[in-house]
């Protein structure tokens, strides 16, 4: 059990740096309107940051000042972490299957 804790571990670390490369921050002075999460699939952090596909974090900046936020900085980030990580559920079925 704490091989695969440990494991698990580190498999998040790289998975969370993996998907880092994937989106940018978006810290917006102002709320974020429905319609931009919808339509740049932002997931929400806080009421004024937000997580985006790196590809479109541009455009949905200018969604943002043209919707009436005053700025929007758009800011790399380091790590992603999340509850899910298929490559360790997929380790994790795999070892399952030879046992």
């Amino acid at each position: 059990e704490d091989v695969v804790s440990t494991f698990r571990t580190f498999l998040d670390g790289i998975e969370a740096t993996a998907s880092a490369k994937r989106v940018s921050r978006l810290e917006v002075e102002g709320g974020i309107p429905e319609e931009i999460i919808a339509k740049f699939g932002l997931t929400i952090i806080h009421s004024n940051l937000a997580l985006c596909q790196t590809k479109h974090a541009s455009a949905a900046a200018r969604a943002l000042t043209q919707g009436g936020a005053k700025t929007v900085a758009i800011a790399t980030v380091s790590q992603v972490y999340s509850a899910d990580n298929a490559v360790f559920e997929k380790f994790v079925k795999k070892l399952s299957q030879s046992a």
